[in-house]
């Protein structure tokens, strides 16, 4: 399996990173326009995304261009916010997959990839 990454927070993306990289090939980033630019050219069979990439980028944009590129991959989309906030609602209408909290972010996102 082929796994993007994409955080902001520089250390949560390599931890979450290394989770995964024993049995799956890994990339990650921690802004918006390095993955942008990756995304362009390469297809990923799962993509981590956090909803909030800096101030005027987010993970919402994202996930759009990633759908319209690309179908078949499988997007989670974290963030800090509840499950009852209306931008829940809007990562579903951009193309996620999913959304988990990152209060349990670590643990449910292997899984929940894993499990996809």
């Amino acid at each position: 399996m082929y796994i993007l990454i994409v955080d902001d927070n520089k250390e949560l993306a390599l931890e979450l990173a290394q989770s995964f990289s024993k049995e799956h090939k890994v990339d990650y980033y921690d802004n918006y326009f390095d993955a942008h630019s990756r995304i362009e050219y390469m297809d990923y069979d799962v993509v981590c995304l956090d909803i909030f990439l800096g101030e005027t980028q987010n993970g919402i944009d994202l996930c759009r261009i990633i759908r319209a590129k690309n179908n078949n991959s499988i997007i989670i989309m974290f963030s800090g916010e509840s499950l009852d906030s209306p931008l829940v609602g809007e990562m579903l209408e951009a193309g996620a997959d999913s959304f988990i909290g990152k209060c349990s972010l670590s643990t449910t996102l292997v899984h929940k990839a894993i499990s996809l």
